[in-house]
């Protein structure tokens, strides 16, 4: 976790093994989204989503997938009725 004000970093933590950056810039690669107290994570090499709570920056769930995932986008809404 990032303070983007003060540019220091709060907490970390390991997701995924390390991806190496060579190679072509469409190769899978772990990627993120974050909405509502979550961080979103793809991990290629598995084959997996995993779910992390942004406070603790705990694994909280895996999404099995097939193929390599290679990006990720969060969408929300407020719910009202339009």
């Amino acid at each position: 976790m990032v303070d983007v004000i003060k540019g220091e970093i709060l907490r970390k933590g390991r997701v995924t093994e390390p991806y190496s950056k060579d190679g072509h810039w469409r190769d899978p690669r772990p990627r993120l989204a974050a909405a509502d107290g979550q961080i979103v994570i793809t991990d290629p090499r598995h084959s997996l989503i995993r779910v992390i709570d942004a406070e603790t920056l705990k694994e909280t769930r895996t999404i099995p997938i097939d193929g390599q995932p290679f990006a990720i986008v969060a969408v929300g809404g407020s719910g009202a009725s339009h």
